[in-house]
């Protein structure tokens, strides 16, 4: 908006300074002409995002084939925009939570926000509630190992606490592979607006979930060794 604004004062300068012998009644007419048709390609592009967020997050509509090959030949080197699987909902990977999310919805922010008095971040893999718990045990862990010693080298404590923060970021990464699996499994038409599907999902991600608990036995046991 305050592009959008400043584009337009910058459009009345304009005509006002190139007036010439035009009145000051012919310069807001022109203005309200410029107005309108500024105005109409705004609407435009808000309808055309409007249409891209739909495609991203609810997937696009089935398209002929005979169409597809029709608009390759008439586009060539356009892709078609696809769905973003990142916006759907997906199963929390914690073993005892069936909780559907998506941290691009209303929790955005606190996904990208560290932990109090930390640089961790809520792991997205987990919904909002697992998150919480998992970057407060996570923070408590580090406190814990760093108290566990009246002094540490400095190198030594610097690669446990590589090591420790990467074997988080890979689990993550693990996690967000097996959640990206599962939802395109499912496919955006069929993980909208229907309560049975859900159902469905968490029968299909139980053998995903089934291996988290011992590779949290043995994270947090490499931690407290």
């Amino acid at each position: 908006m305050k592009e959008a604004n400043t584009a337009c004062k910058h459009a009345y300068e304009k005509l006002r300074q190139s007036a010439g012998r035009k009145t000051l009644n012919d310069i807001a007419s022109e203005f309200e002409i410029f107005k309108e048709n500024f105005r109409r390609d705004r609407r435009s592009k808000d309808a055309a995002l409007v249409r891209e967020h739909k495609q991203r997050v609810l997937g696009a509509p089935p398209v002929p084939l005979n169409q597809k090959s029709n608009d390759a030949r008439a586009k060539p080197g356009v892709q078609e925009e696809v769905w973003d699987w990142r916006y759907t909902l997906r199963p929390c990977t914690s073993s005892h939570c069936k909780a559907y999310y998506t941290p691009y919805s209303n929790h955005y922010i606190y996904y990208r926000t560290p932990f109090s008095g930390t640089s961790f971040l809520p792991q997205e893999t987990l919904c909002s509630a697992c998150a919480q718990t998992e970057v407060e045990g996570f923070a408590k862990k580090v406190k814990e190992k760093y108290g566990s010693r009246c002094g540490w080298d400095h190198q030594e404590w610097h690669e446990w606490y590589t090591n420790a923060c990467n074997d988080r970021n890979m689990e993550q990464d693990y996690w967000l592979r097996a959640q990206e699996r599962a939802v395109r499994e499912r496919g955006p038409a069929k993980w909208v607006g229907r309560l049975e599907e859900i159902v469905v999902v968490e029968e299909e991600v139980d053998e995903l979930k089934k291996g988290r608990k011992s590779l949290m036995r043995k994270w947090f046991g490499s931690m407290s060794a």
